[in-house]
């Protein structure tokens, strides 16, 4: 296989058999914390085929820390959880112990070098290689310029030849009688039209490709071996990768200089594509939460300026935002200031209640309150939904039939910031 080593994450172990998988490395980990999650009864049966190839393994702290102050860094440290971070550190480790450091990893993201040689091959065994690589290339231009000079005598002998075959022939035409002349010229005649059509067959011969004589087989055979180097290179052997499907994990993993294989075919991956929030106001970048939690403020500058961004991320450690061209933002409801707080006693004789409190920012009580009881309403209008898509006995599949709650249910906008969407407008909101 062209991988030594695998980590594998709950979701090939879930997902893929283990003859899917097997074949792609020659050694699998995992970490304890992974084996006792699944608990699934096929999972399980499945985990009994590995056997003794699915090594179970706890990576040592200094590697957990490590990734831990990576992901700090990047700002996936909130979505990932400590099994995430033991299976990134687990292959951090394996990375180290099969490359005899972790030269070729990031210590930082972004950072452009690697942190050093590959102390395997010491300074000397260096300077031999170049050295030899240096002598090949040398060759090979000294054996271009002597086939290229083998064709240029080639063709000055055959000229010179030509030369002297017409040469002779002229001066035994000149010698000759008239009506020898003649005779002879029609003959001449015929025998040059066979030469240029021999010579086109010649010209069209040559195109096709040049015949193999004992003069030019060896360079045949040395152009031959060269071409067949280049169309079949030699496959790159990766002592220690990481497989998952979590994309905070291949956020981080890519970013440090891990390798990254895809479950399903057992490719290198080289780039990864997902969403996450960028605040319109500072450029902050932060990942989507995986709890489903919203996030409505940035959590560096305050303000509700959160959107949903496309963003790409590169082996190189590159992270790369994709944003709508010509964007802009919508200035709704700036142009004239917010009304005047009302008093106590106009809320009550309007029967408010308090609801017409503008959400500003993140740590007013009336935000954490209004939170809280947007995830007891989902979760109601979740049980709500799952009684009438689910399949109850009574016919609520129709709509016509079912109560205004549970059409209600299927209308939740969550929590309003601001003034809402229709700020100038005389609507609710």
């Amino acid at each position: 296989a062209g991988i030594k080593s695998l980590v594998l994450d709950a979701g090939p172990l879930l997902t893929q058999s283990y003859n899917a998988i097997q074949h792609l490395a020659d050694a699998f980990y995992t970490t304890p914390s992974v084996y006792n999650e699944i608990r699934d009864e096929k999972a399980r049966q499945n985990l009994l085929l590995w056997g003794d190839r699915l090594e179970v393994r706890q990576p040592k702290p200094e590697y957990i820390k490590a990734v831990t102050d990576f992901s700090k860094k990047t700002g996936d440290y909130a979505v990932l959880s400590s099994t995430d971070l033991h299976i990134i550190a687990l292959c951090y480790e394996i990375e180290c112990d099969l490359n005899n450091g972790d030269w070729r990893l990031r210590k930082f993201p972004g950072q452009k070098h690697i942190n050093g040689a590959n102390p395997s091959r010491p300074a000397e065994e260096q300077e031999r290689l170049k050295q030899e690589l240096d002598q090949k290339e040398e060759d090979a231009k000294l054996r271009a310029v002597e086939a290229q000079n083998k064709k240029s005598t080639k063709a000055e002998t055959t000229l010179t030849e030509v030369t002297k075959t017409i040469q002779q022939v002229t001066v035994e035409d000149s010698q000759a009688t008239e009506e020898q002349t003649e005779q002879k010229s029609t003959e001449e005649v015929e025998d040059d039209q066979a030469v240029i059509v021999e010579t086109e067959d010649m010209d069209s011969d040559e195109e096709g490709g040049e015949w193999i004589t004992a003069s030019n087989i060896q360079e045949k055979i040395e152009k031959d071996g060269g071409e067949t180097l280049e169309r079949s290179p030699t496959q790159r052997v990766i002592k220690a990768a990481m497989s998952t499907g979590d994309f905070a994990m291949q956020n981080v993993a890519l970013q440090i200089g891990l390798n990254l294989v895809n479950p399903t075919n057992g490719l290198q991956i080289k780039k990864v594509k997902n969403f996450m929030l960028r605040c319109h106001a500072c450029f902050h970048i932060m990942p989507i939460p995986k709890d489903g939690k919203p996030h409505h403020f940035c959590p560096r500058c305050g303000s509700a300026t959160l959107l949903r961004c496309t963003v790409t991320t590169t082996a190189a450690g590159k992270i790369q935002v994709h944003l709508k061209k010509n964007m802009q933002w919508s200035h709704r409801g700036d142009k004239f200031s917010m009304g005047t707080p009302q008093s106590k006693k106009s809320q009550k004789n309007f029967n408010r209640h308090g609801d017409n409190v503008v959400l500003l920012r993140e740590d007013q009580k009336e935000y954490q309150k209004a939170v809280k009881n947007d995830m007891w309403k989902r979760q109601q209008n979740e049980k709500v939904l799952d009684e009438w898509i689910g399949g109850s006995a009574d016919g609520v599949m129709t709509p016509f039939s079912v109560s205004g709650m549970k059409r209600d249910a299927t209308k939740h906008t969550g929590v309003k910031i601001g003034m809402g969407r229709f700020i100038n407008s005389k609507r609710r909101s």
